[in-house]
């Protein structure tokens, strides 16, 4: 049981080229895969749902379901648990996610804090300032203090962002916030050239 050397590798046109995982057995691939073969040997690759956080933008079809290429499997989902997957969304000048005040961007995934429910709101980028708002469950007053991890499904890389405190302005928004000069490897996700790209969002409450 192994990876194998050799990866599949999955690239939209213009884009970067991002390797998937070959896996020596079924088993290791998870509940579904892609057989393929390697060098007179059967490999397996994972399948996961398209929203996953490792899918890739290669879709299979099995039966009358369609399935995302993924670029690993992970025992337990300890990893994809507690993070939003943003596919990134524009209106206008503005990048990233919002249900306020806007509506581009989609978000999936189920994120908790202290076994409330927290539902993100707003994740945008807009002329060098970074807004940031989310809702959990039955609260209603007081603040939050976060940092955030952005991670590019293309590259697996990365990035942390400190947001600081956050207090709570109202039912519309929840917990609110925004960043000033936001760091270049930020600034630079939330662009044209990546809307429709997918970003692994989690929440570290501090």
């Amino acid at each position: 049981m192994s990876i194998l050397n050799k990866k599949l590798y999955v690239q939209k046109t213009g884009g970067t080229a991002v390797a998937c995982n070959i896996y020596s057995t079924l088993a290791e691939a998870g509940d579904k895969a892609l057989r393929v073969r390697v060098d007179n040997t059967d490999g397996y690759i994972a399948l996961k749902a398209t929203d996953d956080a490792n899918a890739t933008g290669m879709r299979v079809k099995i039966g009358g379901i369609i399935y995302a290429v993924a670029t690993k499997h992970e025992n337990g989902g300890d990893v994809t648990e507690n993070v939003f997957v943003m596919t990134m969304g524009q209106q206008s000048g503005q990048y990233g996610y919002s249900r306020n005040n806007g509506n581009y961007g989609e978000v999936t995934g189920n994120v908790t804090h202290d076994g409330r429910a927290v539902t993100l709101v707003i994740l945008s980028y807009y002329g060098g300032w970074f807004d940031v708002a989310f809702k959990e469950d039955g609260v209603t007053s007081g603040s939050r203090n976060i940092s955030l991890n952005i991670t590019p499904l293309e590259t697996g890389v990365t990035v942390n962002l400190t947001v600081g405190k956050m207090s709570y302005r109202g039912s519309l928004v929840g917990f609110y916030t925004f960043v000033q000069r936001v760091p270049s490897n930020i600034s630079s996700m939330f662009t044209a050239a990546n809307v429709g790209k997918k970003y692994k969002v989690e929440i570290v409450f501090n």
